[in-house]
């Protein structure tokens, strides 16, 4: 794993997530590669604005095999807080998705619609799953 920081902010990327990515240019092309990675960081930046707005502070964002994942501080925050958190990561790459679609750009399109649409599925590493958790 290799770790370093920006402004504070731990970055960590494991060599899974290199291996992933290297794997996914070879087999397919660089370009869909790229728009994968970059769906990703749309998914986590979708976090990273509801938690800014909610003042919900983050520690570390980690590249792994299974894609990005942020972790919060460890302080308690309310299951509405939360669930917002969680919801705005599948709801900014529907909002991408849709701008890719307005412009044409149906790879984006799909890989954005399928990336949101996964991370609401009912498991519990998944943004859907924990919001289930929280309602539940």
């Amino acid at each position: 794993m290799i770790k370093f920081k920006i402004f504070g902010f731990e970055i960590a990327v494991t060599f899974g997530f290199l291996f992933i990515i290297s794997l996914m240019a070879l087999v397919n092309s660089p370009s869909l590669a790229f728009l994968a990675l970059s769906s990703c960081v749309i998914h986590e930046l979708g976090h990273c604005f509801a938690a800014a707005i909610l003042n919900v502070k983050m520690d570390c964002i980690m590249f792994w095999a299974g894609g990005i994942q942020i972790k919060r501080e460890c302080r308690l925050i309310s299951a509405f807080d939360e669930a917002v958190v969680l919801i705005c990561g599948p709801l900014f790459n529907f909002i991408f998705a849709a701008i890719y679609a307005a412009y044409g750009m149906n790879a984006a399109f799909g890989i954005n619609m399928i990336l949101g649409l996964f991370n609401l599925l009912p498991f519990s590493s998944l943004d859907g799953g924990s919001i289930i958790r929280l309602v539940l």
